[in-house]
């Protein structure tokens, strides 16, 4: 059974001990790691050798896929889906970076290495350009943080690439689209797949002007030497809103932006700018009388508050009952 160095004095062989030991418990770890990732893979590959001719993708194919999953998940206690990206990572490791997987067996990296390893050379589609990654990048990765690692397994996995960075991002723009995914609470996900120097444009441009919104307000508050508006919002009283967070203030311009702004290098016949954001929501007729009458329900997506329902329905040009 493992025990601890005691620490009882400031003594540097003492702290000497303490780190071989962390060391060597962190080498264990990994070895671990890796023997879990062999049991992962194996087990995924009998099961997929079991159904035969099963054309991949297909029901047949995956349902002892997922069932693997269950039982593992169910002895984890974690999800089925996080067991089903375990196994295919497992399978990845042992089988496209074997130079990878010796590194973690022998406790020379640790999973999070292996992970930022793997997702920059995933798109490496031969043995031979990921054996020339593996080489490249594994003495960094033995020596520096897995922060530091992130950029040059990217750079190092680009100098080995078959395909030259341009045809891959031609093809990913291909992919570019934008997404709803609902959550709870009355809140949603608005997805954009954008090409990285328009994502990071667009976030740039969020951020500066909430600063400058962020600004006006700090300015304005110092300024005020009258009682604050009474908010228009409803169950506003007199009270100040509190201040919005960088983040608030983002996500309140875009949406801004989105609903208001005219995309000038697309209008078209009818003017695009002229064209407004329509939502359809079913409200009972007593919380539109500021009562709990039950939930509002927005076509498409789910329940949301009442204060938004009561708002949408103040400036609707109609209702229908």
């Amino acid at each position: 059974m493992f025990k601890p160095s005691p620490v009882v004095s400031t003594d540097l062989s003492v702290v000497d001990a303490v780190v071989a030991d962390v060391v060597a418990v962190r080498r264990s770890m990994a070895a671990l790691q890796a023997r879990e990732a062999v049991l992962l893979a194996s087990a995924l590959t009998a099961v997929q050798a079991a159904t035969g001719g099963a054309r991949a993708g297909s029901v047949e194919a995956e349902l002892p896929v997922r069932s693997l999953a269950a039982e593992l998940g169910a002895a984890l206690r974690v999800s089925d889906r996080s067991v089903q990206r375990q196994l295919g990572d497992a399978v990845m490791l042992t089988e496209r970076f074997p130079g990878t997987f010796a590194a973690l067996a022998a406790g020379r990296i640790s999973r999070a290495h292996v992970a930022v390893i793997m997702d920059a050379g995933a798109h490496l589609s031969t043995p031979e350009a990921r054996a020339a990654y593996e080489a490249a990048v594994l003495p960094y990765a033995e020596a520096e943080s897995v922060t530091r690692l992130k950029a040059v397994a990217r750079l190092r996995a680009e100098k080995v690439v078959p395909v030259s960075l341009q045809e891959r991002h031609d093809r990913a723009r291909l992919q570019r689209g934008v997404r709803v995914n609902d959550l709870d609470d009355g809140m949603s996900e608005l997805i954009a797949v954008l090409p990285a120097v328009l994502a990071h444009g667009t976030y740039d441009r969020l951020t500066r002007m909430a600063h400058d919104v962020k600004t006006a307000e700090r300015d304005g508050q110092a300024d005020a030497a009258t009682p604050a508006t009474p908010s228009a919002e409803p169950g506003g009283g007199a009270a100040a809103a509190p201040p919005r967070s960088m983040g608030e203030l983002r996500a309140d311009i875009l949406a801004d932006l989105l609903l208001t702004g005219a995309p000038e290098a697309h209008d078209g016949p009818t003017g695009l700018g002229a064209i407004q954001a329509t939502v359809e929501v079913t409200i009972p007729v007593l919380t539109l009388l500021g009562q709990n009458a039950g939930p509002v329900d927005l076509a498409g997506s789910g329940p949301i508050d009442p204060d938004t329902a009561r708002r949408l329905a103040g400036h609707t040009p109609g209702w229908d009952r």
